[in-house]
């Protein structure tokens, strides 16, 4: 999991960090800089999966990126600090950016403990210099580098980031580096609304559930009997004469069917989508990201509450819980403006984040709106609706 977030000079972040628990809520205003925070960890995922400059042109290329500075432009830095049940290790990388073009001039992967493949626990430490040729340091025994890798493979361009070579290229040094780019890799986040999840789908084989619920149709289709059966319990809470979730092909496309019993005569019939509310929708989209087959180990949640009636935010924490129960090292990242769900979560997994104007500044609640919910004077949903939390 990732233990620790670095921030520098990020869309409005100037500077920061936070360690990170299994779940964590991000409360603050409208414009301090929550999606910003989460954003961070799913640029690091991009550049994991597809590389700097998907990551860049996803946000609209590097001035959207930078933090704006009248005078030169800054260098953005993001770091991570990962441990799991096999050891310990980081992430860092750092480019400078100008008229929308960039190049990295710092970035480094370390890992110590064991990796793939290999019984023994290695220490190793890949970095690269401003000229993009990789140095390193390593426990590991008889480590060979021919001429044509390091030519090939030790060599990087101004755009090319070692996470991204690491999971792309065949080498043994960069396999003891795998656990760290593995971590980064398995993210997503998800902002599902009713409107894209109620349109009929274009049929697919896809096993992962697409960043707005586009393909949620698949997704549900593709459920095991286990976690359809979790789906559709779940649910009955919002649509209690729910019997199944299926899916169906209509004209080319798939489409989920409700099929729920009269509670007179108990009879079964179908409602489509277009007969279920868009509180439903909401729910059902989120319930599917955490449920579904192939789920990533790190989910990102922004601003769950929307359209949900406030007796229900309870369901959504309750499948957070599932969710981080079944996988040793899963996180959850929620963003949120709702003191009720908010109070559902521990104050130690609430991370406040504040805008002063000019930057962002986040962390730990402060010490004495802790201590007010500590000697239970208010709840910390209290405490933000009174006066918004404070950054320890």
């Amino acid at each position: 999991m990732i233990e620790e977030l670095s921030i520098s000079h990020y869309k409005s972040i100037f500077e920061g960090s936070v360690r990170l628990k299994r779940a964590n809520v991000l409360v603050g205003k409208n414009g301090s800089g929550k999606s910003n925070i989460v954003d961070a960890l799913a640029f690091l995922s991009d550049i994991a999966n597809e590389d700097l400059d998907y990551a860049m042109t996803r946000r609209h290329g590097a001035d959207s990126i930078r933090q704006y500075s009248k005078y030169k432009p800054y260098h953005v830095t993001i770091e991570v600090k990962i441990r799991d049940d096999n050891g310990f290790g980081q992430y860092r990388i750092t480019f400078s950016s100008s008229r929308n073009s960039y190049r990295i001039i710092d970035e480094m992967i370390e890992w110590n403990g064991k990796a793939p493949w290999f019984k023994e626990e290695i220490h190793t430490l890949i970095k690269r210099n401003r000229l993009g040729n990789l140095e390193y340091t390593t426990t590991a025994e008889k480590i060979e580098i021919s001429e044509s890798d390091e030519e090939r493979l030790f060599k990087l361009d101004g755009v090319t980031s070692l996470l991204y070579r690491v999971s792309r290229a065949y080498h043994d040094l960069f396999f003891f580096v795998i656990p760290v780019q593995a971590e980064l890799q398995s993210l997503s986040s998800y902002s599902i609304f009713p409107n894209t999840i109620r349109a009929p789908q274009a049929v697919s084989r896809s096993v992962d559930l697409e960043h707005d619920g586009s393909n949620i149709a698949a997704i549900i289709k593709q459920l095991t009997p286990q976690r359809r059966k979790r789906l559709v319990k779940d649910l009955r809470v919002v649509l209690p004469s729910l019997v199944n979730i299926t899916t169906k092909s209509a004209a080319g496309y798939y489409v989920p069917s409700f099929l729920v019993r009269d509670k007179v005569s108990g009879e079964t019939h179908e409602l489509n989508m277009s007969q279920i509310s868009d509180g439903t929708l909401r729910i059902l989209g989120i319930l599917v990201a955490l449920n579904q087959n192939n789920a990533p180990s790190k989910i990102i949640l922004e601003e769950p509450e929307q359209m949900i009636h406030p007796a229900l935010l309870q369901l959504i924490k309750d499948a957070i819980d599932n969710y981080l129960n079944d996988r040793e090292n899963g996180q959850v990242f929620v963003t949120t403006h709702s003191s009720l769900l908010m109070d559902l979560f521990k104050v130690s997994e609430v991370i406040a984040v504040q805008n002063d104007g000019h930057s962002t500044q986040f962390g730990e609640v402060s010490l004495r709106q802790k201590t007010v919910v500590a000697e239970g004077l208010m709840t910390l949903g209290d405490v933000l609706l009174a006066e918004g939390l404070d950054v320890a």
